[in-house]
């Protein structure tokens, strides 16, 4: 076993050690109430959870009977001191903590203390907060679209390490590529493949996702706005947006450790150390660092390192200053990438191979990304109601690759051999300002978000990159091994580079009885240079759209929302492939409107959401002289929904269903009325999971993926199968003294079923086969 062979965890260890040698003689002196617990409690009345945490936490908690009467909890879950418990049970509950001398009480938000009986009547549901870009940060119930979100709690119950797994959850989402590959994180949402140069964010600011899969360590939660969103970020995919949102400092010094193993001999170590120091704790920090290596399913090799660095500073108890920064440097070497279809004949694809044999054809394939983030802001609250922020984020990345990309020929499984090499980078750049407010006009409320924001975007590619066959191959018989020892990091140049300058401006009106109206327009002023290899600029663009959104909102009580909302949005054209005859140009930017009702609902045992949508977009595809081309309009259009259900106060029920209808509406007319490749009709995610009972700490989960059939390519000419994987794990916590450590286990696929997967248009990639991890933790 490799324990921090090669890494920085060492020094991070020592670091966490030194701190949590600080917070260990807190505990001593008897100081419980700073040492943290793991609470895992649903929302239910407030008296009882506050009991519950009471008990769990061994601290004594007052409070009034009258004044807690009618109130439900919020849920309470996480390594948590008792009083960040309590904080989390009473948020919206119009109470407060109070920390004295005689210990901790539970009382009125705006009234002083030792105050007569209050009787307060109210509902709170389960409201987490999503980053919306210019709509601000808002609660995901009161949000008019379809929204996902993952917390770090569950990244680590369930081992996730990918996006694709993090997201598995949603019927609407996606996979179109192995983790171990060049298309980790190419995902679909609603059909439509995300943009990796405009869908993705750290804190609701852009980052590059080409070849790139972020440490999930890092973040505390992983957000996904679903459809288009044009008004809220400007330029990307109409499929959604997906955001993560870093690991913030926490108020308690914490330390934690873990360490894990998945098939066939990946071996990780991950630190997390939290906490404040400084005069009145005005110093805050979290630092999490990562190391993994070995032999992955598919019989690649992983190396990775990672290490983020959260920091911030309450310079007054109304202006906070935040700096964030991570550096991840990723290699796979060996494996192969998509399996290509354009010159294929058969009427069906080969039977499936054993993704754990080894089919590389070339011995030296590797693929290599670095990644880099360094960000800051300024939060001020100038009063109550009013707030400033302004956020800058760099973003730099590199690539290196030498892959291997067999083209199929026919059911035999006859393959060329098709070598590709490059290297690339790209920069990205953005300011932002941002003014968030509420006020009243006469019965009216009005919550304002005023912005401006500026985004440069560079992009930079190898002058020289291979894309041709050196020779063949078998699916079914060993293959023949060819050496390439030629040159791979060539000098680049700048492809193309984008900026964007935009000013946005949103009013949600809360109307009478439960009725609210939302509002936006982004004026963007967006331009495009295209250059080719000698430097020479051979296409601009230039264009200053104004993108709206409109939705209305009706709220018949607090923890239901029904919603209609229209939204355009705006992406980058895309660049045609090195398989076209246009390779390397840059097609010019598309537009997509979409349509979307729906209703979401956050009860204390049961919640869900239902939504009915359609998408016009422009279509790109690669016509029959083999150019990759912009013409005509494909529609998607759909239903989701997705439902929790509480079957006991230990077992819980999520399901969610996607059923979608994507064809060519206009285009050349060998297209119009086909379906859109990779886009099957019926997608269903199915999970339960149960605190077993009688065994504290015991948690159990299973969870099942039914993934419909979808057409090969546009001209559906040839169909990738349905399949359905399972999936289970359990985790086991283990009090020890005033700490906790905790086994997991988890199994993908656990029938090991063998299947193909849709990648692009004439492109589909091997499953992952049955893939077991096991993980400890010790929370310090």
């Amino acid at each position: 076993m490799r324990v921090f062979k090669g890494s920085l965890l060492a020094p991070c260890i020592a670091f966490g050690l030194v701190l949590s040698t600080q917070a260990s003689v807190v505990v001593a002196e008897g100081q419980a109430q700073q040492r943290t617990v793991h609470f895992e409690l649903g929302a239910g009345p407030l008296d009882r959870v506050l009991v519950q945490i009471s008990r769990q936490a061994a601290v004594a908690i007052s409070f009034q009977q009258e004044t807690l009467q009618g109130l439900i909890s919020s849920p309470v879950e996480g390594q948590l001191t008792v009083g960040e418990a309590i904080d989390q049970a009473l948020q919206g509950t119009g109470l407060r903590r109070v920390q004295s001398d005689a210990g901790i009480s539970i009382e009125h938000d705006s009234q002083p203390a030792r105050l007569g009986t209050i009787t307060v009547n109210g509902l709170h549901t389960r409201e987490p907060k999503m980053i919306a870009g210019a709509l601000g940060s808002a609660s995901a119930l009161k949000t008019p679209f379809s929204t996902v979100q993952v917390s770090s709690e569950e990244l680590q119950e369930r081992q996730i390490k990918s996006l694709s797994k993090a997201l598995a959850g949603d019927a609407s989402v996606d996979a179109k590529g192995d983790t171990y590959s060049l298309t980790a994180t190419n995902l679909t949402v609603r059909g439509v493949r995300l943009d990796n140069g405009g869908s993705y964010k750290i804190n609701g600011l852009p980052i590059l996702m080409t070849t790139l899969e972020l440490p999930m360590e890092a973040f505390d939660s992983v957000q996904l706005l679903k459809g288009a969103s044009g008004f809220m970020y400007g330029f990307g995919a109409p499929g959604g947006v997906v955001n993560y949102v870093t690991k913030k400092p926490t108020d308690q010094t914490t330390l934690s450790l873990d360490a894990g193993v998945r098939s066939n001999g990946v071996w990780s170590e991950h630190v997390d150390i939290g906490g404040r120091t400084g005069p009145d704790d005005r110093f805050g920090y979290r630092l999490n660092a990562v190391h993994e290596e070995g032999e992955t399913p598919t019989r690649s090799n992983v190396h990775r390192d990672a290490f983020s660095l959260l920091l911030d500073a309450r310079i007054n108890p109304d202006l906070t200053w935040t700096a964030d920064t991570f550096y991840q440097d990723r290699l796979i070497n060996g494996g192969i990438q998509n399996y290509r279809l354009p010159k294929y004949t058969g009427s069906s694809l080969p039977d499936v191979i054993n993704p754990r044999t080894n089919r590389s054809g070339i011995d030296d394939t590797s693929f290599q990304s670095r990644a880099w983030l360094a960000a800051t802001g300024l939060q001020w609250t100038i009063t109550p109601d009013w707030s400033v922020s302004l956020d800058y984020n760099h973003f730099d990345q590199q690539r290196v690759y030498i892959s291997e990309y067999p083209t199929l020929l026919n059911e035999a499984g006859d393959y060329e051999e098709v070598l590709s090499t490059g290297n690339g980078s790209a920069v990205y750049d953005q300011v932002q300002a941002m003014l968030q407010g509420n006020f009243s006009t006469g019965p009216i409320g009005h919550k304002i978000v005023l912005g401006t924001s500026w985004q440069g975007y560079d992009r930079r590619s190898s002058t020289v990159s291979l894309f041709q066959s050196i020779g063949t191959n078998n699916l079914y018989t060993t293959p023949n091994k060819i050496s390439y020892g030629g040159q791979i990091d060539y000098p680049t140049y700048r492809v193309s580079y984008i900026e964007q300058r935009a000013v946005f401006a949103s009013d949600t009106l809360d109307l009478t009885h439960g009725w609210s109206l939302l509002a936006g327009l982004r004026l963007t002023e967006y331009t495009q240079d295209v250059y080719n290899v000698a430097g020479a600029k051979t296409s601009e663009y230039r264009k200053v759209p104004l993108t709206p959104t409109i939705a209305l909102m009706y709220q018949p009580r607090p923890d239901t929302t029904f919603y209609a909302s229209y939204v355009e949005a705006l992406e980058a054209g895309e660049t045609a492939g090195s398989t076209y005859q246009n390779a390397g140009e840059t097609l010019d930017p598309i537009t997509s409107k979409q349509y979307e009702i729906g209703v979401k609902t956050e009860r204390e045992r049961w919640g869900g959401s239902l939504a009915v949508f359609r998408l016009d977009r422009g279509a790109e595809y690669g016509n029959g002289a083999g150019f990759y081309v912009q013409d005509g309009e494909q529609r998607y259009q759909g239903v989701e929904l997705n439902a929790r259900l509480e079957l006991t106060d230990s077992t819980t029920l999520n399901s969610s269903s996607t059923w979608l209808d994507a064809t060519f509406t206009q285009s050349e007319e060998a297209l119009i009325g086909n379906r859109a490749s990779g886009v099957p009709r019926f997608q269903q995610s199915l999970s339960i999971s149960q605190k077993v009972p009688g065994v504290d700490g015991l948690k159990v989960y299973a969870d099942a993926r039914y993934k419909g059939a979808s057409e090969a390519n546009d001209t559906n000419t040839l169909e990738v199968p349905s399949f359905t994987l399972f999936g289970a794990g359990a985790s086991y916590r283990i009090p020890v003294d005033a700490h906790d450590v905790t086994l997991r286990l988890a199994v993908d696929n656990i029938a090991n079923r063998r299947y193909w997967a849709f990648a692009s248009s004439n492109s589909v990639f091997l499953g992952a086969p049955r893939t077991v991890s096991f993980n400890v933790s010790f929370d310090y």
